[in-house]
């Protein structure tokens, strides 16, 4: 189950590392970094529709009503906590977003559950 969000908005006109990436650039950084978690069943069709769900597989989507920033929508304090220097680097927040889903499966064993805390953030 996916939780609703707030709109996302995508602005193309800011030159950040990323922006250039396509849908499908994305979408194969995507599957690439979920190979890295052999031992995560379906992480990488998970990690897909999050990205989907998140930003459109958009670089520089941002949340106006918050931090969230990037393919994965990640808030400032997840940032943070994964080492991302900027969000809007895909392949930062690629690598960070499928991590971070990685642990919450490992941590829950479960996707229902995995993905809510994902949605939810770090601490909720």
């Amino acid at each position: 189950m996916l939780i609703a969000l707030p709109l996302i908005h995508a602005y193309p006109e800011r030159a950040y590392p990323g922006l250039g990436q396509s849908a499908p650039q994305v979408q194969q950084m995507i599957v690439n970094a979920a190979g890295g978690y052999p031992n995560v069943p379906g992480l990488a069709n998970v990690a897909l529709a999050v990205a989907q769900h998140e930003s459109q597989f958009q670089a520089t989507a941002q949340n106006p009503g918050s931090s969230a920033a990037g393919v994965f929508q990640l808030i400032s304090m997840t940032q943070q906590t994964m080492g991302v220097t900027n969000p809007y680097d895909a392949q930062q927040n690629v690598n960070a977003g499928v991590q971070l889903l990685a642990q919450y499966y490992q941590q829950y064993g479960n996707w229902n559950q995995a993905i809510q805390a994902f949605s939810d953030g770090p601490g909720t």
